[in-house]
Formats: C-alpha cells, structure tokens, sequence
C-alpha cells in the first residue's frame, strides 16, 4: 500500500510539472524563461523575454526561393534563441556567438519578407512561407511559398509546434497582428488583394482564436470589403483590446471599433459620403483622414469622442508619411529631407521641423522608429542615422548622428530596446545589431555586430579578416 501511494504521489507531482515544463524535463534545452519575465519587442524579427533573445537568423528573399528549398531546414533564415548573460550576447574570440548559449527554435523560414516575431505567455509566435502545392487556378505542381502560415511553439519544448492558419492572399497583401488578454491570444488577421483560392473572398479582416480545438470554432470572419484597419498597442507590445476599421458598403463609409475578446463590433461612423482612411489608435486617441474632392483632412478624437481636425492639410503631397509619435497624442510627418511635428492637441497647427541638411545630396529620409526620444532612420545614401526629437521639442537644436555605414537590408530593419538590428544584403543576408545609445561618440565609426549563426561556409576566412 505504501509503494502504491508513493506511485500516486509521484503520478501527480509529475502531472503537476508537465502543465509547467513537461514532467520536469525542459525539451527547450534549458532555454525557457519565466511566465512572468518582460516582453520587449514584439511584432519585429526580434524578440526578448527575460535574458532570452528569439531572432530569425538572417533573410531570405521568398521570390528568390527555389523548389529544392521547400523542405529544407534553414539555418540562414532560420529561428534561433540566444541567452544573454549580463544582459550582452556571448561571444567568442572571433567575435561569433558561443554554442552553448545558442538553440535552435524551429529549422522553418522564419527571416523572409513577412517575418514578425511575437511572444504571449509561454509561446514564441511566428509566420514561414508555406510548403505546401498551390491548388484552386494554379497548377497543382506549384509551390504556394507566397502564402503566409502562421504557427506558434511552446518556449520549453521546441518540438511542440502548432499550425495555426494559412492565408489565401500572397505575403505582401497580408497585414496581421496578435492580441493578448487575461491569457487567451487571438491573431487578427487582414487579407487583400487577389484570393489565392479564386473564392473572391478579399479585403476581409479575420479573427483567429488560437485557443480553439476544433478547426470550426478557430477562424471568424469580422468583416468583408474592409478599405482600411488600424491597430494599437501598450507598452508592454500587446495590441489594445480595439481594433479600428472601415467597411465600405452601397459607396459608404462606415468607422467601426471592434472588441476583439468579446467578438463584437460597435459604430463610430454611420454612412460617410466621404472617404474615411482609419489611420492610428493609440491609448487615448483614434486617427483618421476624411476625403472630400481634393481636400484631406486630418482628425483625432479621444476614444469614444468627437474627431476634430489636426492638420490644416493632409494630402499626400503635404505630409508624405505619417507616424504616430511614442506620446500617442501627435503626429510626424516625413516630407522629402525634413521631419515635420503637427503639435498642440486638437487644434489646427503649422508644422515645426527639423531638416537633414548633411549634404545637397540628402533628399529622401526613411524612418526605421523610435528608440530613446530619438528617431532612426536611413537616408537616401543609405547611412544610418538618429536625431533626437525630444531635444527639439524642449527648443534645442538636436545634433543628426551617424550610426554607421554598413551594407544593410532597407526591408528588414529593427528596433529593439536600445538597439537596432538589420540584415546585410538584398538576399541571404545575416542578422545584425548596432547599439543605438553607446555608437554614436565616434560620428560613423559604429560597426554592427554578428547576431546570427554563420554557416561555416561563409565565415571569413584569416586573408579576408586581414583586408
């Protein structure tokens, strides 16, 4: 009887472990951090939680993919986690990432035109081209890499990986993102363009619950004819629990505010005659333009309000590219070599600016984000720079910084914490990082830093070292 007993007890403390890492044993190498541990990062090509760095080791360009790749398993492109140790990745003499603090998460594509890197709870969330032969229009012997798939893998058990949807539309007409609340995950999921399975089925917004386990209660469709969608999210990378979004219908506009958990949509905007374009939502606020013949304009209103206007002029050749800044409240715009600020609440106001006037050559300025009141960006000499906005908005003139001049992927580019990552190369490029608050002392001195696992192939050799 007491050799039996012992059984039970032992049959349930083991039970117990599984539900946290698998009966005590840890199939993630020993590489899982806590439940509890922070998130930074989530929805770039890295991610961190706790001392744990998730990356998608380099980039593959998907149009350059050939059959023979279909099955492979990627190193270059592949999903990788580092450990860091005081808070620094380990190297070793030649500067490359030690082996025992690296693991292999997935042997999937995960650094391709699509790559977003995601982690909720205990699951690490990521998108790899599909493996799988085209059907519907397509000849059957085609390879369907252009569709997106989504997966997730459980953070201590690399070998649990889960499908969680596939997309009708081609990579480049997919727009996503995850939602997170009270430990349920859902993956928002906007589809354009043509569909893949000639269904017609377009412009529609989709809801993926990645909870469910029957495949009839996963996927809901929100809305069809959908022109335009925004999401936001908090500081700690999780999307708000509001998704906002335009539905046309008999030439309308309509503005809804969708409750992801609750599945449930609300009216905004009734019957527009004008073209609504929802463009932000952040914590306090809802963006959107309105169209009215040749005349755009450019709104605001706090969630649940009445919009008022923002700029005295929206149209494209006014504000070129938007950007909500870090406060939520303001916006910037990007206009050929000069960052505009459109300030002071809901009233219509003269943009300030700050001009890169490095040269007469500078004439297009791209912005990566933001990281530390500063802004990263890249000109159209492809140097990467940073210029602080918070020091201009204080009344000072802020110095434009040189971060480096590095061969670099101007589609695959992150910021992460204190540091910006990037890929070298137009195609089968490795991963790399420059410390965006220690670089900027020595003006282009800055050089990135191998993040990624070198194939042995294309290490360089002492001659090339020497050059």
């Amino acid at each position: 009887m007491k050799k039996f007993s012992n059984f039970v007890i032992c049959l349930l403390l083991c039970v117990f472990a599984i539900g946290l890492v698998g009966c005590g044993k840890d199939k993630g190498n020993g590489f899982s951090p806590a439940t509890e541990e922070t998130v930074v990062g989530n929805g770039g090509m890295v991610v961190r939680k706790g001392e744990y760095v998730y990356f998608a080791n380099g980039f593959q360009n998907v149009s350059e993919l050939t059959e023979d790749q279909r099955d492979s398993a990627y190193t270059k492109g592949g999903l990788y986690v580092a450990k860091l140790e005081n808070d620094e990745f380990v190297r070793d003499e030649d500067g490359y990432l030690v082996s025992d603090n690296l693991r292999q998460v997935s042997t999937k594509l995960a650094g391709y035109d699509a790559t977003d890197l995601y982690v909720f709870g205990d699951y690490l969330y990521f998108v790899s081209p599909s493996t799988k032969q085209e059907s519907g229009k397509l000849t059957e012997s085609e390879w369907a890499k252009d569709r997106s798939v989504f997966y997730r893998v459980k953070l201590n058990n690399f070998d649990k990986i889960e499908e969680l949807y596939q997309a009708n539309v081609k990579h480049e007409n997919l727009s996503y993102q995850y939602y997170n609340k009270n430990g349920k995950t859902y993956l928002l999921v906007h589809e354009k363009g043509e569909d893949l399975n000639g269904d017609g089925n377009t412009d529609r917004l989709l809801r993926i619950d990645v909870q469910a386990k029957k495949k009839k209660d996963k996927v809901k469709v929100v809305a069809s004819n959908v022109t335009s969608f925004v999401f936001g999210a908090n500081k700690e990378d999780n999307a708000f629990d509001r998704v906002y979004f335009v539905e046309k219908a008999d030439e309308k506009y309509n503005l809804y505010r969708y409750d992801v958990s609750k599945n449930e949509k609300t009216t905004v905007i009734d019957g527009s005659t004008t073209e609504i374009v929802a463009k932000f939502v952040s914590e306090n606020y809802v963006f959107i333009t309105r169209t009215d013949g040749s005349t755009t304009r450019m709104q605001r209103a706090e969630i649940g309000g009445s919009f008022r206007d923002m700029m005295p002029d929206a149209s494209e050749d006014a504000v070129g590219t938007l950007f909500l800044m870090p406060n939520g409240a303001d916006l910037m715009s990007v206009v050929k070599n000069k960052f505009q600020f459109y300030l002071a609440g809901n009233q219509t106001v003269s943009p300030r600016y700050i001009e890169d006037t490095d040269s007469d050559s500078v004439s297009t300025i791209n912005v990566i984000g933001f990281a530390n009141g500063s802004i990263v960006y890249y000109d159209n000499n492809n140097k990467l720079k940073m210029v602080s906005y918070s020091e201009f908005l204080a009344g000072n003139t802020p110095t434009i910084h040189y971060l480096a001049k590095v061969e670099f992927n101007a589609d695959y580019l992150d910021i992460n914490g204190g540091d910006l990552y990037y890929c070298t190369g137009e195609n089968a490029g490795y991963l790399f990082k420059i410390d965006l608050v220690n670089n900027t002392a020595e003006e282009g001195k800055a050089e990135g830093e191998i993040v990624g696992v070198y194939l042995d192939a294309d290490k360089p050799t002492d001659e090339e070292d020497a050059d």
